[in-house]
């Protein structure tokens, strides 16, 4: 009995908590006080980090199961855990001033919301001299898969009217601001 105690308690151990490479728990907040500097480079390590945690684009209903199988947690991976972990490292790395999270959605011919898992959809504007641009790491993780070249992607750092555009191209309307 005395020989299986460690063994025990190395399992409750490995069970009570996700392990440190996990996204679930993840302290995004913490991740922008350690990686401060400019939004673009914050940004940048923020795409590396989500590769680094293995987060996959969560885009469909069968990556709502693989996140809740991999992680216990059916969001990781969507546009909105996306939009609030870089919400939290911007505003972790003194970076959050005027950070919005911009909201979407699809709408059915009697104005409803569809009966679709991207009726809506989700990304952070950051207010910059010349107007807002915006991080849509989603949308990017949706077209190519992977989130890997985000640093060269269209939908890092565009400027908010272009996305408003596409958006509106995809069928989305905009909503009031998340915050």
């Amino acid at each position: 009995m005395i020989r299986l105690l460690p063994a025990c308690l190395l399992f409750l151990t490995s069970c009570a908590a996700p392990p440190p490479s996990s996204p679930v728990g993840f302290d995004w907040r913490e991740f922008g006080r350690r990686n401060r500097g400019d939004v673009d480079g914050l940004v940048a390590r923020f795409a590396c980090e989500v590769v680094r945690l293995g987060i996959e684009p969560n885009c469909d209903a069968a990556g709502r199961d693989r996140a809740h199988r991999r992680w216990g947690d059916s969001s990781i991976g969507t546009c909105g855990h996306l939009s609030r972990a870089l919400r939290e490292a911007l505003e972790g790395a003194g970076l959050g001033a005027g950070v919005r999270i911009l909201g979407a959605a699809r709408l059915g011919l009697d104005g409803r919301p569809m009966l679709d898992l991207n009726c809506d959809h989700a990304a952070v504007a950051v207010p910059r001299p010349g107007g807002a641009v915006v991080f849509d790491l989603w949308m990017e993780g949706r077209e190519r898969r992977g989130f890997a070249g985000f640093a060269s992607s269209p939908w890092n750092a565009m400027p908010q009217a272009e996305w408003e555009a596409r958006m509106a191209k995809l069928g989305y309307a905009l909503e009031p601001d998340r915050k």
